[in-house]
């Protein structure tokens, strides 16, 4: 149970959302001293390691896919931008290469979300239980209305679920399902926390 909101000199709250990007957990996981990062410049050595080899070893035969690896893969590439791009396409071998390059960008953000946790010895949540706790100061005039993320990670589950004992809200229906009081959160690209099923279910670990 949370401190009730409670508005001074009777003036009415405001409900507010917050869109968080993937700066607000890089930002966490700095505060905790951690000289990793998960923006796409950290990721960009080993994404353009593993795209050069699917390039060699998969479309060998297919000189406009090496031509694009070429003239695109680089030290400041966004592979999320790349990749809706060759979404579009009308060319399915540009599609297919999108879809091994969301696979490769998955795994390897992947592989680093574990790395950092596993150094840390937990998720680092410190800065979302901040934001979160500051909605429960009294007489403050903004009321929480929940947040929208475009990250994978579940770095905000674990503060409003761990710390402030609440079950998450995604918008959709998520098993198992949780009767406790709730916090909503739309993940719009959906999260590393989900199986590759409909309806969605959260996996175990």
């Amino acid at each position: 149970a949370g401190v009730q909101l409670t508005p001074l000199d009777g003036e009415s709250r405001v409900r507010v959302v917050y869109l968080i990007g993937a700066g607000a957990s890089h930002a966490s996981v700095k505060a905790v001293g951690s000289p990793h990062g998960i923006l796409m410049r950290d990721l960009n050595g080993e994404l353009a390691k593993r795209v050069h080899e699917l390039a060699e070893k998969t479309y060998v035969g297919h000189p406009e896919v090496t031509a694009l690896v070429n003239d695109m893969v680089g030290d400041d590439t966004d592979y999320e931008h790349i990749i809706t791009f060759l979404d579009q396409s009308v060319s399915a071998i540009h599609r297919q290469f999108a879809s091994d390059l969301r696979q490769i960008f998955q795994e390897v953000l992947r592989a680093k979300l574990a790395f950092i946790e596993t150094e840390l010895g937990g998720k680092p949540i410190g800065l979302y239980e901040a934001l979160i706790d500051m909605h429960y100061v009294a007489g403050l005039r903004e009321e929480l209305g929940g947040f929208i993320t475009i990250n994978y990670d579940e770095y905000i589950e674990a503060a409003i679920e761990e710390t402030f004992k609440k079950s998450v809200d995604f918008g959709v229906s998520v098993s198992p399902a949780d009767s406790r009081e709730t916090l909503r959160l739309l993940k719009l690209h959906g999260s590393f926390g989900w199986r590759d099923t409909w309806p969605i279910a959260r996996s175990s670990g």
